[in-house]
């Protein structure tokens, strides 16, 4: 029965759901569904055709219950005080067997169709590429193919080859999610968590934190970009400067970009109070800090020794006066004592330029 039931589930679901998805989709063609993001993944056709066949289940079960109930409210109610029943039935076998085994029915051929994309998505090919994503509040961070160096919030991968992700959280549960691709993995400290997917579809796409993870949980969001294989291709073979390892020299201009990947999530440049102060106007400034060590207030200059200091031992020094800041986190120290020198050197000279 279940058999027979995919059967005809897979040989009407072209007149349902659209099949194919090209190389290159447009998300205003018709067989684009109007509540999901365009289709940009080898898993988007069959996911969305499920969703579309539970979805028209329950047009079918809902306006056929309402139906049947208007119906019976209308020809069945009752006309004055003495009127009998309509019927003295209890029950009836014939019609409780039919909506028991066809909802069974039903939601098992849901379950069949469901585990069978849960088992793909579940197993990445062997010629996957292999990236390496690391989560913390309040950004994501990826390492390429060929690169040691973790990049935050943007990911680059080829169209129409496989990629694997392979995923940690430096602190709390987070959860990676891209709409586009139809792939969503939780994100565990402790643990590593694997996805993959294979794009079909050149351009940009968002990526997200579906888990709550602190006050800025909205803002955990990031960029995945696809490019064609001869440009993917180029930045493997060192034809092109890999977009994710574009330092210029400039230590300026790199510790902005730097800043940008790190540091931003918590620290402003304009003013504006983030989870820790805001950089505007503070290289040269003194200002009251707790200090953890000696639980006194003391006067520090915001100098090159301060920022060094600052971000080897993140929690010995507290901010006064900011009331949304507080101790950071206790991974913070571990994360940043991985910069390198060479990276404070860049955020100096780039918190010198602030006015």
């Amino acid at each position: 029965m279940i058999t027979s039931a995919l059967h005809w589930a897979g040989a009407h679901a072209p007149a349902l759901l659209s099949l194919g998805v090209p190389a290159a989709q447009d998300p205003q063609k018709p067989d684009q569904h109007w509540q999901l993001p365009v289709k940009a993944s080898s898993f988007a056709t069959e996911h969305d055709q499920l969703y579309t066949f539970v979805e028209w289940i329950n047009y079918v079960f809902f306006f056929g219950i309402m139906a049947v109930l208007f119906y019976s409210v209308v020809r069945y109610r009752r006309r004055r005080e003495d009127q009998p029943p309509a019927s003295t039935s209890t029950h009836n076998t014939a019609m409780e067997v039919t909506w028991t085994v066809i909802p069974l029915i039903v939601v098992m051929v849901i379950f069949a169709l469901g585990w069978k994309g849960y088992a793909e998505m579940s197993l990445a090919p062997g010629d996957s590429l292999q990236f390496e994503v690391s989560a913390r509040r309040w950004e994501w961070s990826f390492k390429h193919p060929g690169h040691d160096e973790f990049y935050t919030r943007e990911l680059w991968v080829p169209v129409n080859r496989p990629c694997q992700l392979t995923m940690s959280s430096r602190d709390v549960l987070h959860s990676f999610y891209i709409p586009a691709f139809r792939v969503k993995r939780d994100v565990l400290p402790g643990r590593y968590q694997t996805l993959w997917f294979k794009p079909t579809m050149v351009g940009d796409y968002h990526i997200f934190c579906t888990e709550y993870c602190g006050d800025q949980h909205s803002l955990m969001i990031g960029t995945v970009h696809v490019v064609t294989e001869a440009e993917w291709d180029a930045f493997m073979s060192g034809a092109k400067q890999p977009p994710w390892n574009a330092w210029t020299g400039d230590a300026a201009v790199d510790g902005k970009k730097f800043y940008q990947q790190k540091c931003s999530s918590c620290h402003s440049t304009d003013g504006s109070p983030g989870t820790g102060p805001s950089f505007k106007g503070s290289w040269g400034t003194t200002k009251p800090v707790l200090d953890t060590a000696t639980g006194q207030d003391v006067q520090m200059a915001f100098d090159e020794a301060y920022v060094r200091m600052s971000v080897r031992d993140p929690n010995r020094h507290i901010a006064k006066g900011d009331p949304k800041y507080g101790p950071p986190s206790p991974m913070t120290k571990f994360s940043t004592s991985e910069v390198p020198d060479e990276r404070i050197e860049w955020i100096i000279a780039f918190l010198k330029t602030l006015k």
